[in-house]
């Protein structure tokens, strides 16, 4: 899916491209950034919902894939007249900015538009999450905090609160040098999270981070073996808050576990005096 995905952002460069030297006089089309809004059949399980979630599109028009973009974007198309188009959620799937995929959760925004040449139309693409996705949730707005300290933890998630938002806050410093946490399906007695065969899987998570954060992947099997993955949830920081998805599909599927934990870890590098982790809306997302 990697090679893929590259090879048609590539093939739609290379298409935009030619088409802008090829024909001076195209149609334009202008697509903004995507709008997330609530699905009344989820009854406000998919927990809050950020606009700024899905920075890239995945674009048809009249069935004929034109290429993924960074949204907003401009496309020239060699089209005029009435035209369906339609924009996929896409996702920069692990935080990988070379791995982008369509997000399996939401759905499309469609649209009829009349393309006319030398002139732009604008899009403003909404999205919701699709009936029948299941949500676990924890966006520190609740009076517990439903995740749950590690073993191996030197300091624990706090709260704070900013412009009416709450999230969790972490620190580091070299008398509490790491921080590890895990979630679990019930806080109470953490009950792992169990899957239907074939579901698609993953962890949301937005941060605003000064080190690296890892995410993992804990399961047991029927043996009582237990199986580990770990991944670099999130190894670009000091950029501001930024959404981030894991995608945990085939770990889970291959893995041979019955029940699953998902969790955080970060380490103050050796040296350093404090490391800051702010994290926020925290989701095992599946189908």
């Amino acid at each position: 899916m990697k090679n893929l995905s590259l090879l048609l952002i590539v093939s739609s460069m290379i298409v935009i491209s030619g088409c802008v030297k090829n024909n001076p006089d195209p149609s334009w089309i202008e697509i903004k950034e995507f709008t997330v809004e609530k699905n009344p059949s989820l009854n406000n399980n998919e927990g809050d919902l950020s606009n700024n979630a899905f920075t890239n599109g995945w674009v048809y028009i009249n069935e004929e894939f034109i290429g993924i973009f960074e949204l907003p974007c401009k496309i020239p198309v060699l089209k005029t007249g009435a035209a369906s188009i339609r924009v996929y959620p896409t996702i920069l799937n692990n935080g990988v900015s070379a791995t982008k995929k369509l997000f399996p959760f939401t759905e499309p925004y469609e649209t009829t538009m009349e393309l006319v040449q030398n002139e732009t139309v604008t899009i403003e693409p909404v999205s919701r999450y699709t009936t029948g996705t299941t949500f676990w949730v924890e966006d520190f707005e609740g009076s517990t905090i439903k995740i749950t300290d590690g073993n191996d933890t030197q300091t624990s998630i706090l709260t704070q609160s900013e412009d009416g938002n709450t999230y969790g806050r972490i620190i580091l410093t070299p008398e509490a040098s790491r921080w590890s946490a895990y979630i679990s399906l019930e806080l109470s007695n953490q009950a792992p999270f169990t899957f239907p065969i074939g579901s698609e899987i993953y962890l949301e998570f937005e941060c605003k981070n000064t080190h690296p954060i890892k995410t993992n992947c804990t399961w047991i099997k029927t043996d009582g073996t237990i199986g580990n993955q770990v991944y670099y949830g999130a190894s670009a920081y000091n950029q501001g808050w930024k959404k981030m998805y894991i995608d945990y599909t085939e770990t889970i599927a291959y893995s041979g576990g019955y029940g699953f934990w998902f969790g955080f870890t970060c380490d103050l590098p050796e040296g350093e005096t404090e490391a800051t982790i702010l994290i926020d809306n925290i989701k095992v997302v599946y189908r």
